[in-house]
């Protein structure tokens, strides 16, 4: 059973590597119990004095048997029981004796390698096979293979994770794949990583839809909004108080609730999320922009050329690196459409081209069959001169009618950092998002970057200076809260 298995495994594909070090592990143990066993009654030499060497007169006991060969010829060749038990390698009933030695050899090796699997896994844990350098540690010597488990025994982080890996290897040899959400879930509990990078693992291979735990979101929120009261001086924190990013940007403490409740952020909430965000150096990043605004009535109004200031900034931004032909730049900002609705821009100086990220696209955008649209008509109008393409692209679509802006906060963060928004039908559970923001709170709050430090006059002048001639909100303004203190 064992040698036909092996031979099975031998022509498999890479992807199978472990499956195959699997059966070695398997096949190691077994012949190592055969010789074991044929030690205590071995057959004897033509002398008649008892064999010492026993595992290459095993080996090809089995392989006999194996491969239904009754005999070895004299001339070199192999003599089968009949021409159907001859293996598939093998061309005829009739074949060189050097095919057989060179399957015996390899079986040794296979069988050795086992071997050495089998005292790592024994020192360690099964989950070592997922090692990336598992392959040079079963080509290296028993010492070498000592020293090595005696490292990984040394580092409990290390021990840890290959415990946390035991189950994938179980699950993958019962099931055929591991469970990479229970897995996950493991390295956080355990804290091997952050939940920062778990998101990031759970996007990367589609698992942001799996649910989070609503006790423990809640947790996570009551320790940032209690944290945030030690730096403010107060017991109770409200909506209306405030905290700054780095000095720069102020955080709404409301934005909790908010997030507590599902409710539709603001647009200073997805400014405070973007300036805690991780980002590459070459991104800038700017103010939500408004494509509408409600007058006297309450009527819906749309805004005339509402990226015309944003027009302006990149112009500067750009002078300011124009001679640098190195330093492409990514520009990123979040739209407000219809009053109600946020969706995000993208221009990448790289790639030239103007991305759009709309998590409520219509069918006619998703299936390419409208091909002009509100945003698409702004950007033909103040960025022509760039000369780039303009592209819808596939995002992510939200099933709520609320998660607009966590998903402009989430498609931000990912090409602030170069990955991949996702496709139409990807989908993102808004919660997933919250947390991660939450975490971001945290790791501010515990570098002493949120501070109780009001915006000083000359940074409101800046904040207000930005607006230029649109409606566009800002995250410190009066003008902001009065806009949409009803949306």
């Amino acid at each position: 059973m064992w040698i036909n298995m092996l031979e099975v495994g031998h022509n498999r594909s890479r992807k199978s590597s472990i499956f195959n070090m699997i059966e070695w592990i398997g096949a190691s143990e077994w012949f190592d119990a055969e010789i074991e066993e044929a030690e205590k009654a071995p057959p004897p030499t033509k002398r008649g004095v008892p064999r010492k060497r026993l595992a290459t007169i095993i080996l090809i006991k089995y392989m006999k048997e194996a491969y239904g060969i009754t005999e070895i010829e004299a001339t070199g060749t192999l003599a089968f029981k009949n021409s159907e038990d001859c293996p598939s390698f093998m061309d005829s009933a009739k074949v060189e004796k050097k095919f057989f030695d060179a399957r015996r050899l390899r079986l040794n090796v296979v069988i050795q390698r086992g071997r050495i699997l089998r005292r790592l896994v024994q020192a360690t844990h099964l989950g070592i096979l997922f090692d990336e350098n598992i392959w040079k540690y079963i080509k290296s010597g028993q010492e070498h293979v000592n020293r090595l488990a005696e490292t990984f025994q040394a580092d409990p982080r290390k021990m840890k994770l290959l415990s946390i890996l035991d189950e994938q290897v179980e699950l993958l040899a019962k099931e055929g794949r591991p469970n990479l959400s229970s897995l996950f879930d493991s390295l956080e509990t355990n804290s091997l990583i952050s939940s920062e990078e778990v998101s990031n693992l759970r996007t990367e291979y589609g698992l942001e839809e799996e649910p989070v735990s609503q006790l423990c979101l809640e947790a996570a929120i009551n320790r940032v909004v209690e944290e945030i009261g030690h730096v403010l001086g107060k017991s109770i924190v409200g909506d209306q108080d405030c905290i700054m990013i780095n000095g720069t940007g102020e955080l709404s403490c409301g934005m909790f609730n908010r997030l507590r409740s599902r409710a539709w952020l603001k647009n200073w909430d997805i400014a405070a999320a973007l300036e805690m965000a991780d980002k590459s150096p070459s991104v800038r990043h700017y103010l939500s922009i408004p494509f509408h605004k409600e007058d006297i009535n309450g009527k819906i109004m749309p805004i005339s050329n509402p990226l015309r200031g944003w027009r302006k900034k990149i112009d500067d931004w750009r002078a300011e690196v124009e001679n640098d032909i190195e330093r492409q730049q990514v520009y990123i900002c979040p739209l407000n459409v219809s009053a109600n609705h946020f969706t995000l821009l993208e221009i990448n100086e790289e790639t030239k081209m103007i991305y759009h990220y709309d998590s409520m696209a219509s069918p006619g955008i998703r299936q390419r069959k409208k091909k002009s649209s509100l945003v698409g008509r702004a950007i033909e109008a103040e960025f022509r001169h760039l000369g780039f393409k303009y592209a819808e692209a596939p995002t992510p679509q939200q099933e709520d009618s609320w998660s607009c802006g966590l998903m402009v906060i989430r498609n931000a963060k990912r090409r602030m950092n170069g990955l991949a928004v996702g496709g139409w039908h990807d989908r993102v559970n808004p919660d997933r998002v919250i947390r991660d923001i939450v975490g971001d709170c945290q790791v501010f709050l515990a570098n002493g970057a949120l501070q109780p430090s009001p915006l000083s006059k000359k940074r409101k002048r800046i904040v207000e200076d930005l607006q230029d001639d649109i409606e566009q909100p800002s995250r410190s303004s009066k003008r902001l809260r009065d806009i949409t203190k009803d949306s």
